[in-house]
This record gives C-alpha cells, structure tokens and sequence, in this order.
C-alpha cells in the first residue's frame, strides 16, 4: 500500500512557513550596529564599491574615490559576493536586499536536506530533518545574516549527496554534478576544500574494496576519477584564490587573518562577540 504524501507536504509546508514567519523579524532593520548589521554594512559596502568602480575585487570602501588595497578583503573567498550582486542587481539596493537574500539561500538548505535524507533515509525522515534545521538555534537567530553560510551549507549537502550516489552507482552525469557543486563551494567557503579532502580518503579506501575495484568510469577505474577530478577542482579554485590575493599584494593580510582565526584563545573570542 502506497504511503500518501500528504503528510510529508503538511510537515514540510508548516516548517518553511515558520522559517519565513521568524526570518521576517527584523528583514529591514537598519544597518546600525551588532552582528547582523556589522555584517549586512560590510557586504553592502562591498557590492556598491564594486559597482561603482568595476571591480572585480571585494574592497570594504565607502565613497567614490578607488579604494586603496588596506581595504581589500580576502578573508573569505569571494564568490558569495558576487552572488549578493547578482541579486542586488535583480532586486535593487535597498534595507532589506542583504537579509532577504540570506533567508532565501536558508530555503536551498532546506532543498538540499530534503533530497539528501529522501534519496537515502525516507520522505517522512527527510520531512523530519527539514523540521528540525528550522528549529535549531543558530538557524532562526541567523537566518538573515549576510553571510556564506547558508549556500555554503547547501553546497556541502548536495556534494555529499553527490558522493553516496556515485559511489552507488559510478556515473559521468554525477561526477560533473559533484565538480560542479565543488566549483561552486570552493568559491563560497574554505570549509569545501576541508570536505573535498574527507571524501578524498574515504574514496581511497572505497576504492580498495571489492565492488570499489570493480566500479569504472569510461576507462577509468571509479574511486580515481572521483580522486582526481574533485582534486583537480579543488586545486583550480584555491589556486585562483591564492593567486588573485597574490597578485593585489594582500598575501600578508591573509596569513594574519588565518593566524588570528588559527590560534585565537577563548577570551579573545568572548570579547568579539560578547
């Protein structure tokens, strides 16, 4: 007897309805202090140099005037940006153009959960899943927050999905999704490239079982083809990375940003964020 999906819709309908109910609180606020506005100012500041100046480059710069490179920003890599652009290009600059858009990548996430535990768990699991990432703190008291995050979530989800289904079932159509979704997050967050390696290993150690050794793509055996494209992705996007920070003369700014996030104590952290 087939399971009536009804449910499943009605779980799902009344978890995205919370989701844009409590997203909504505060979705035009003024950019005056605090997390949230810190980082909707910041992010704003950033698009409106770039249209202005043409810049490719990320450069927390308020004004007309060509901003000097102190205040580049490379901290984190520079694809959500440009995305924040594209969308303000589409929607216009308002008070609301850089929280709304964190809240409507928050639905992707959810997109992405869904699919994942759906393919691999049940519907009703998956519904469950969904419920349950709207209900977790950090995610209503951050759902607008101009920020990675939420895409960088996304990414990480489908690339995971990616992962099981090809080692399911080797396939070119799923290789270039995964490629694909690592161009993507290796453009949002340094977190892919941690990933990447993770499945990296795992892959080897597939790749030595039986059916890992009985598994091919085209010519080449499966667990490679995974390796070396997902390698050859990750290693193209932080060498465009690393290269273009190079290449504006921003190469001490990052090691100091990685030494302050790598070593940072806990009472440093408590008093940036207090």
């Amino acid at each position: 007897m087939t399971k009536s999906p009804w449910p499943v819709r009605i779980v799902l309908a009344l978890a995205v309805t919370v989701y844009i109910v409590y997203s909504s609180f505060g979705i035009a606020h003024p950019c005056l202090w605090g997390h949230m506005g810190h980082h909707e100012a910041e992010y704003m500041m950033r698009v409106r140099t770039t249209f202005r100046q043409h810049m490719l480059t990320p450069a927390t710069h308020a004004g007309y005037d060509v901003p000097p490179w102190q205040d580049y920003y490379f901290h984190h890599p520079i694809g959500y940006h440009h995305l924040l652009g594209i969308f303000t290009l589409i929607v216009g600059d308002h008070i609301w153009t850089p929280t709304l858009f964190p809240a409507l990548t928050g639905l992707l996430t959810m997109l992405a959960l869904f699919v994942l535990v759906r393919r691999w768990w049940s519907r009703e699991w998956a519904a469950v899943a969904v419920a349950t990432w709207v209900g977790l703190p950090i995610i209503w008291t951050f759902s607008i927050l101009t920020d990675a995050m939420f895409p960088a979530m996304a990414c990480s989800i489908y690339f995971c999905h990616c992962y099981l289904e090809f080692t399911e079932k080797p396939s070119k159509t799923w290789l270039k999704r995964t490629v694909l979704t690592q161009l993507l997050f290796g453009l949002l967050f340094w977190e892919a490239y941690f990933q990447a390696v993770f499945h990296g290993l795992q892959i080897i150690v597939w790749g030595r079982t039986k059916r890992g050794r009985a598994q091919k793509v085209g010519r080449w055996p499966a667990w490679i083809a995974w390796f070396v494209a997902t390698a050859a992705m990750s290693s193209a996007t932080m060498a465009f990375h690393l290269i273009f920070l190079w290449k504006k003369g921003m190469w001490a700014d990052f090691l100091t940003s990685f030494q302050q996030r790598h070593s940072a104590s806990f009472n440093f952290i408590y008093t940036r964020h207090k």
